[in-house]
């Protein structure tokens, strides 16, 4: 058998052989008031595919001695990994580039996934979305983005060559259009430059992901893009309008009181008759709204989904005549004043590839929560070696 070691912050044997001494102390001792074997023997063994020994010390009768090197190294923190054709022993951490964390087929093909591109990967993701970044150490949340990863390998490794040369130019598309936004948007620029990946990794990835969705949406059929759109229709998904509204809020966004309810219909009628008598409802929504996302914009809500709103506004948004003052609206939030500007329904033509799209990524949502088991041959988290799935 062979120990070998990989980033060890101290000298493990030392480590272990102190451990080692602690728990054979007793057993020892024992061994010598009985007079059994005064001279041990000491023999280090491997436990049978990790599972079978339940302390770290087996003894015999005849007074020899063996240590479980996977229970000691257990109890005392430090990862170790056996590769059981060599019977060679791992201790400590390997080596990001070279710490295989999933294994999977493509086709005839067995590739791996390493620590060090699951962690460029994890900082793709957590550009796009920040709150991410909290469960960085987290070891599901990782086995997550290594399952997440692995389905969209697998499934660009499927895309036809007219879609792989496709995403070449829309990874360039998409990083151009990121990059201009940064002199205006000083987080998302702030973000990109904490990234950790270069440009031609964050550039795999994007070219990743739109392999991946163009060759699920191969798979969708008509029939089931129209039945989302009668979904959609139902939903009034598919319904977009132009709305103008003025919210009295009776709280504010953190949830702290600005007023009655009666002082908010109150305030929201005053508004009203100003309006009717020939004042502007955007001219007073930049003054008198407390609804942060649309007041310096006059109150306005353009080209957006009335399902995306609340019911009381949504109904409102759904079926006021065009460009007509509504009475106060009750909502959660307080009383709107609106007006609809302009409301369309989109057709089957015009929906229809927004809706394909929408229909592969939630096929590839479905098939992560389904389990990959076809496709993986085995898969952990990089920050715990005792914990492996398959």
């Amino acid at each position: 058998m062979k120990l070998q070691r990989y980033k060890q912050p101290v000298v493990i044997l030392a480590s272990l052989t102190i451990a080692m001494s602690a728990f054979i102390s007793p057993v020892f001792a024992a061994s010598k008031s009985t007079a059994v074997n005064p001279t041990p023997t000491w023999n280090w063994y491997i436990d049978d595919q990790l599972k079978t020994s339940k302390t770290p010390l087996q003894t015999s009768k005849n007074g020899s001695y063996s240590v479980s090197i996977i229970e000691l190294a257990k109890i005392l923190g430090i990862p170790v990994k056996i590769d059981p054709k060599t019977k060679t022993v791992y201790f400590g951490k390997l080596p990001a580039a070279q710490n295989i964390i999933a294994k999977y087929k493509v086709g005839k093909t067995i590739k791996t996934l390493t620590e060090k591109e699951l962690n460029q990967y994890v900082d793709y993701i957590c550009f796009y979305n920040q709150s991410y970044n909290q469960y960085r150490k987290d070891p599901e949340f990782l086995k997550d983005m290594a399952q997440k990863y692995v389905l969209l390998d697998w499934n660009a490794s499927q895309a036809n060559n007219s879609d792989k040369l496709i995403s070449i130019n829309k990874s360039l598309t998409v990083l151009r259009d990121l990059k201009a936004q940064f002199s205006t948007n000083q987080s998302l620029a702030a973000a990109w430059s904490s990234l950790t990946i270069d440009e031609a990794s964050f550039r795999r990835f994007i070219k990743l992901e739109v392999q991946a969705i163009a060759h699920e949406k191969s798979l969708v059929t008509d029939a089931q893009v129209k039945q989302d759109y009668d979904d959609a229709i139902a939903s009034d998904a598919m319904t977009i309008a132009d709305v103008r509204h003025i919210l009295v809020a009776t709280a504010d966004t953190s949830g702290q009181a600005l007023r009655t309810e009666e002082d908010a219909l109150k305030k929201a009628q005053d508004l009203h008759d100003q309006i009717v008598k020939g004042a502007s409802l955007a001219n007073l929504a930049k003054t008198d709204s407390d609804d942060p996302g649309s007041a310096t914009n006059g109150g306005l809500y353009a080209n957006a989904k009335i399902s995306d709103w609340v019911t009381g506004f949504k109904d409102a948004a759904k079926t006021l005549p065009l460009n007509t003052l509504s009475d106060p609206v009750k909502t959660e939030y307080g009383y709107h004043l609106i007006i609809v500007e302009k409301r369309s329904t989109k057709t089957f033509d015009e929906a229809k590839t927004e809706l394909k799209e929408a229909h592969a990524r939630t096929a590839l949502t479905d098939r992560l929560s389904a389990g990959m088991n076809d496709i993986i041959i085995s898969i952990q988290s990089p920050t715990n070696f005792f914990n492996s799935i398959k």
